[in-house]
Formats: C-alpha cells, structure tokens, sequence
C-alpha cells in the first residue's frame, strides 16, 4: 500500500529582500519498503536546496526532478528542506514521514491550547506507547498521558518536552516544542535554521529568534569562533557535527536566551553523532536507547555513579535516587562523537538543575595552552548557561563551550544555569585536572616515557627515566578526566623502570598516561583496540 505524508510541523520563511518563495516537498513511503520517493516542490528559481533527512544524512540535491533515498530501518523521520534564492530569500520546511514497518515503534507528539497562563496539553503520539513523561519547562513534570491544566507561573516561551515508551517492546520517541504563554510576553528565545553547501564547504546561518526588537546577535560556532551578524555564513577546517549556539538580546537587556544545535559540516553517512534517549521507572531502572546517527560499530556508557557498559542499549538500576549526568561516546572506523545528558533518576520535580563533564581535546599534542571541550547539561529549560572555567575567564554563550587553558593544572570550573521566566538558578562546579599530550619539564634534568606495543589490545610495556631519586606517579585517565588506574605511586631511586600494564577492564578507547615525578610531567596518548 502507499500512502502520502503530509503531515507538516515546521514553515518558516524569511527574505532578505522583497522575494517570494515556499518550500515544498512530497514524500511517497509504502509499509513494504524503507524506500522514499522525495520530490522538491518548492516556488521556481531556488538557487540552493539542502536536505535534512532526519536519520543524519544530509543532500544539497536541487533539481525538482523525483529522487528516492533508502533508510537503514524503519522509523519516523522527521525531514527538513531549506531552500535558498540567492540569498535574497529562504525558507524551511519540515514533515514527518513515517517510513516501513511501524507497529512495534512510537511517535511522539502533543497538541496545545493557551489560555493567559494556564496551558491545555494533548498527547498525539503515534505507535503504542503505554508510558509518558512530560516536562513542561518550568521544572515541573507529569506521568500521565493528558495532563491536567498547567498552570505557569509567568508569561514567557517554555520548551515543552514529551517522552513516550512502551516497556513490551522497548519503543521510545522525545518530541519538544517552545510554546508562548501570556499575551504581554517580553520574553524571548534564540533560534536559527542553517543550510549546509557542500561544493563549497560554507554554511550559511539563518536567525529565526522569537521576541520583540531583538537587536544583539552572538553566534558561538562550537570551534572558538564567533559572530555578531544576524545572517552569518561559516566555513568550518574540519569535518563533523559542530555544536552551534545563537544567543540573542534587546537594547533594555528585558530577555537574553540562548539556543544551541548541532550542525554538520562536510559530514558523510559514516561521520557519527551520538544521542541517546532515555526511561526511568518508579523502582530507578532506567533504559537506555541509543539514537546515534552515522552508523557506529561500538559505545562507550558511563552512567554518572561509577558505572559503565559497552552494549549498544542498556538498562541501568540505581541504588539511590538522583540527577547523574550520563555519557555516551559512539565510533566507528571514520568517525567518534561524545553526548552528555543529565538524567533524572526518581526525584520529584527537581526545578532547575545543571551540571556538565568534559573532555581533553583529542586533537592536541602540546603541552600549553590544552583546549577543553566542556559539556553541559540541564534540567528545567534555562535561559543561558553562565561558564567560568577557574582560569579567570567565563563564558555564556554556549551550553558547551572550547575553552583553552595556558597550562595544565587544577581549576575550579563552575557552570550556572539561569531562567528568567521562573527566576531560578542553579551552580554547579567540580575540580578539572587538565593534563596535555607533552612534555613539561621543570629542571634541566629530563625524564622520558615510552610504551610499546601502543595501541595495543591486552597489555603494553610502560618504559621511564629517572634521572634521580623522586617521588613518582604513573597514572591512566580517560578523556573525560577520570582516574581509571593508579600504577605507580611511590618514591624510586635513579635509573631506568618497565611496568608493564594489563588493561584488564578498561573499555577500548583513549585514553591518557600521566608521567609525574619532581623534574617534570610528560602525558601521552594510550589506545586499547581488539
């Protein structure tokens, strides 16, 4: 049988200049097939089109002749057309289509009707789903299907969250939309469409912001680079997903919010972007569902309380109620990515809660300035995330900033999660040791560190120098700055020491050796591999 979907979520438009122009398109699934017929029937005379087409891959296919593209399973997908008239105008659409076999899968979705401050919702999720989880913005939640008139407690845009599950079959979807409450609303909140040009490796960013007399614009383009433009166009030196963030505000300074997405560059059907979805019952077992894109061959889990796995899903019992911030790093021979997300594990109603993790930046072999990738998470909607990273610089322009330290050391990094709508805030810091891939020598005196075999898959000879005798510390961290193995901690006398180091536990991966003694520090990268 073949049906057409039309089920239309997103249209936006904007011009640069008086132009017309629409996006369109048709999509043609069967229940039989993974197979989808797409045709661009956009106004005339787009001289770009990118495709977004919910399962990370993405086309800058422009011609309005039909083309089919073939997903790996079945699903809903939700597919994104943004069409480009010579800069002049743009528009964007987005429709769900449901692709295949979809008895056993979930859709979620939810309708809304406002009223001053008090919000009607209703779920129209698809599937079978027999389990939901609202979060409403604002810090409160719900468990029921329909839940009772929200009351919020002031006017303003709330991002509204639905989360479905079926416990038989292991269906699980999130759906989120920003809602405007009140008819005196002076709040705001950052958002922005982009087009990716893969003949020319630029993008070209579209503020699509809600609020009156947006006047400010900051763009934190995920690689220590920034922009002021409303409009602005990028070209990334690397490929891969980038986390983007607008923020924007008025002259009065009455709103500030910011927005963040991931955006790809140069990307392939192999580049990895790693998400996770989550469920977590009454009891605090908590499932976990894998939503990488980019076909990754292998995970890495670590749950926020000591515990991990390398499953592709999982389910975790915790023996305590709590917020744990859940990392997941998926790969595959082309490509790694990294997703943090906090979790609620059976408190009621946590209002507004942030927290982050963070990562040595892989691509450094230096010892000065070692850039930190910072990975913030939150619960309760906040406005803007406040960085301050125990070096004397801060930073709100992103929920995960890349930040540069001038040395490796021990700082106080705090993050601060604000709302402006319900006026809370919340502060959480940590103590990050920042070790580089290098040599930091101290004395004229010089150590040396070598390990053979590396990478290596069951165990490597770790080989130093001493030049005299010295307190020293061999210490194995992961990328996050975890300590994962303590193997030398003593004082040992001049000369030449081998310590060969079985990985036992230890997941594949990199992962960082710290040479420590009082002539100096080296680091070096380690690989476990099969």
């Amino acid at each position: 049988m073949k049906k057409i979907i039309f089920t239309l979520l997103i249209l936006t438009a904007f011009k640069f200049a008086s132009a017309e122009c629409i996006s369109d398109f048709f999509a043609n699934t069967t229940t039989t097939s993974n197979v989808v017929g797409i045709e661009n029937v956009s106004t005339a005379g787009h001289s770009s089109s990118f495709w977004d087409f919910g399962d990370g891959t993405f086309s800058n296919n422009n011609s309005s002749t039909p083309f089919n593209i073939t997903y790996s399973q079945p699903g809903f997908y939700l597919v994104k057309l943004t069409v480009n008239y010579n800069d002049t105008c743009y528009s964007t659409i987005s429709k769900l289509i449901e692709v295949g076999n979809t008895n056993n899968l979930c859709n979620s979705s939810f309708e809304y009707v406002v009223n001053g401050n008090d919000v009607s919702f209703t779920d129209m999720s698809m599937g079978s789903p027999n389990h939901w989880l609202w979060e409403f913005g604002d810090g409160t939640t719900s468990n029921l299907q329909n839940p009772p008139l929200h009351s919020y407690p002031s006017y303003g845009y709330y991002n509204v969250r639905l989360l479905v599950f079926n416990i038989a079959n292991s269906c699980m979807d999130i759906y989120h939309e920003v809602i405007s409450v009140g008819t005196n609303n002076i709040d705001c909140r950052a958002d922005f469409n982009f087009s990716s040009d893969f003949v020319t490796d630029s993008i070209r960013f579209y503020d699509n912001s809600l609020g009156n007399n947006l006047t400010h614009f900051n763009w934190n383009f995920g690689d220590n680079t920034t922009s002021s433009e409303q409009n602005p166009k990028k070209k990334y030196s690397q490929s891969g997903f980038y986390n983007v963030c607008l923020s924007v505000w008025d002259d009065a300074h009455s709103c500030y919010n910011t927005g963040c997405q991931f955006v790809p560059s140069r990307t392939n059907s192999n580049t990895c972007n790693a998400s996770f979805n989550f469920w977590a019952n009454a009891s605090r077992l908590v499932t976990f569902r894998d939503n990488s894109t980019g076909n990754p061959t292998s995970w890495s889990w670590d749950f926020g309380d000591g515990a991990t796995a390398t499953s592709q899903n999982v389910t975790r019992l915790y023996s305590t109620a709590g917020l744990y911030l859940v990392h997941l790093k998926a790969s595959n021979a082309n490509s790694s990515s990294d997703y943090v997300q906090l979790i609620n594990v059976g408190v009621i109603d946590p209002g507004l809660k942030g927290m982050f993790g963070y990562l040595i930046n892989n691509n450094y072999h230096h010892k000065a300035a070692t850039p930190v990738d910072f990975k913030g998470s939150s619960l309760g909607d906040p406005s803007h995330m406040i960085w301050h990273f125990g070096d004397g610089d801060a930073d709100s322009s992103s929920c995960a900033p890349y930040h540069v330290y001038a040395d490796s050391g021990m700082y106080h990094a705090c993050v601060t999660v604000v709302n402006n709508n319900t006026n809370q805030t919340d502060t959480y810091c940590q103590d990050i040791h920042v070790i580089a891939d290098g040599i930091n020598e101290i004395t004229e005196n010089k150590i040396s560190l070598s390990t053979s075999p590396n990478p290596f898959s069951t165990s490597t000879n770790i080989t130093y120098f001493i030049p005299k005798p010295t307190d020293v510390s061999l210490i194995v961290y992961d990328l996050i700055g975890n300590k994962k193995a303590i193997l030398v901690n003593k004082n040992q006398q001049q000369g030449i020491y081998t310590y060969i180091w079985n990985k036992k536990a230890l997941n594949n991966g990199i992962y960082l050796l710290e040479f420590k003694t009082s002539n100096g520090t080296i680091v070096k990268k380690i690989t476990i591999v099969e």
